[in-house]
């Protein structure tokens, strides 16, 4: 985290200990993400908490609320969520906390976006698979902020429908334990048993990592709010360093977009700090393709150990500063001033210490320049001070100790100060919001006769279900048969005393959206 505030980034996602999509992460315990949280905001930043994942009743019900409390009323900035359980709860109990819904749920329509605005959601991740087009669209329909994934690795399935490590290994990536087998080699079969792939390209689900770094300047004037580099569970030189070039073209395309042009160089450092047999450019400029995937067996380059000691020196040793002017008032006979100022978050932050009245002296003055000296020297406190200026009257002596002494209480003041003023007082008490009626309703118990739904896509399940009398309702899928048969399914179902519904697409993109206005029956 503290390396990539230090490369540039604004914001870093973090996991806890519990419901994070990466479930086998070195993620933090609640009281040290507190203090991360305090540090994000000293250092101008912001943190989000990643609970990305599908939660049980239990663990919403027992668990959530005092997980997250502490974070919420340390001012966490914001909350990534997939489950629709989890984006209720919260926006229940802790109504100040800004909501983002994630990739994982798979958000890639407007229709989707506007209904998740409804729900207080903030800003959406939507799917990786979606054009720039489609993303603009998603933003101006929904008036969400849109967060674009521009960096990282890639699924072969749309994030958060992928079953594959669940269901071959009991890893279950909606619980943040993805076992990655779309990274295994595979052999692709014949009815009769022949491999249809060479024996050397057998890696027939790897993608290649994303690198968008030459689409930041359509990005951008997309109206794209937030850029999101994927890099959990990698080294924090490679975090650092692919946020560090990042930022500089990020940088170039919102303030000089004439000038942007990457430079080879760069390009060399991201492919050196981790790629899977090159890069792909991903989907905003296309639909799929070939070249996306690795085939042959993932090739990670060597690493630069002169690159890893760069990024180590400029981000890892050495933290981020803030900008503090400093202002001073040293006068015979009134106690010593001085002030230290900063503007973080949109907020002006002043804090204020004095000293005892200076004394005067004749054989060892001290001049303005000796004190500025000391004053400017804040060391490995999280300020860097950019302008000194007061007033010191002639003929005061003023140890440097004492100057020392000041310097140290106005940044530590300061220190609390800033993320101290994130902090909310507006939790909702568990025990007093289930008194109010946010708890859920305890179901209506009825006995009697068992009725059941049944999903059809094939005419032939049609068909066979048709005639069961214990089920009740039928969702038809819109590819079971061509949309002019629709109205003779209908009447079927309804000749033989059944509901039945047309079932969508589970990714509605704009093909399904046409495709639905064209054929669905009056």
């Amino acid at each position: 985290m503290k390396a990539c505030f230090s490369a540039g980034a604004d914001a870093v996602y973090m996991g806890l200990d519990r419901f994070s999509a990466r479930a086998y992460a070195d993620n933090a315990g609640p009281g040290t993400y507190v203090e991360a949280i305090r540090y994000a905001h000293l250092h101008g930043k912001k943190l989000y908490l990643t609970l990305n994942t599908l939660l049980r009743d239990s663990e919403i019900e027992e668990e959530l609320y005092s997980l997250i409390r502490p974070l919420y009323e340390e001012g966490l900035d914001a909350v990534i969520v997939q489950d629709g359980g989890v984006l209720g709860f919260l926006r229940n109990f802790f109504p100040g906390l800004p909501l983002h819904a994630s990739t994982q749920m798979t958000v890639a329509d407007p229709w989707t976006a506007k209904l998740l605005a409804d729900f207080g959601v903030k800003r959406i991740v939507p799917a990786r698979e979606l054009s720039l087009q489609e993303l603009r669209e998603i933003q101006e329909k929904s008036g969400l902020e849109i967060e674009c994934f521009i960096h990282g690795a890639l699924c072969y399935s749309y994030s958060g429908q992928c079953l594959m490590s669940s269901l071959a290994g009991g890893r279950s990536g909606n619980r943040g334990r993805c076992a990655q087998p779309c990274r295994q080699p595979y052999s692709l079969l014949d009815p009769k048993g022949n491999p249809l792939n060479r024996s050397r390209e057998q890696y027939l689900l790897s993608l290649k990592d994303l690198c968008a770094l030459p689409n930041l300047p359509a990005l951008v004037s997309e109206g794209i709010s937030s850029l999101k580099i994927e890099g959990r569970m990698k080294k924090a030189e490679y975090a650092a360093g692919v946020t560090a070039i990042y930022r500089k073209y990020l940088d170039m395309a919102v303030l000089r977009p004439d000038a942007f042009r990457i430079e080879e160089e760069d390009l060399a450092k991201l492919f050196s700090l981790f790629n899977r047999k090159g890069f792909t450019d991903g989907y905003l400029r296309k639909r799929n393709g070939r070249d996306m995937l690795t085939l042959t067996a993932p090739d990670f380059r060597k690493e630069d150990e002169q690159l890893m000691a760069e990024v180590r020196k400029h981000y890892i040793e050495t933290e981020h500063k803030v900008p503090v002017s400093v202002t001073y008032d040293f006068r015979e006979g009134l106690p010593m001033s001085l002030s230290v100022s900063t503007s973080l978050h949109d907020r002006d932050f002043t804090v204020s210490v004095h000293g005892p009245v200076p004394e005067k002296s004749r054989k060892n003055p001290t001049g303005q320049e000796e004190a500025e000296k000391q004053l400017l020297k804040f060391g490995n406190t999280a300020f860097s001070p950019s302008s000194v200026r007061g007033n010191l009257e002639d003929g005061l002596f003023l140890p440097v100790s004492l100057l020392n002494r000041l310097r140290r209480k106005a940044a530590e003041a300061l220190t609390e100060k800033i993320p101290d003023a994130f902090r909310r007082t507006d939790t909702v008490q568990y025990s007093e919001a289930l008194d109010s009626g946010n708890e859920v309703p305890a179901r209506e118990e009825k006995r009697g006769e068992a009725r059941f739904s049944a999903s059809v896509r094939p005419v032939e399940q049609f068909d066979a279900v048709l005639s069961e009398p214990f089920i009740s309702l039928l969702y038809l899928e819109s590819t079971a048969c061509a949309p002019e048969h629709y109205p003779e399914m209908t009447e079927r179902a309804r000749s033989a005393g059944k509901e039945i519904f047309l079932s969508f697409p589970e990714v509605f993109r704009k093909e399904a959206a046409a495709f639905i206005s064209e054929h669905l029956p009056e």
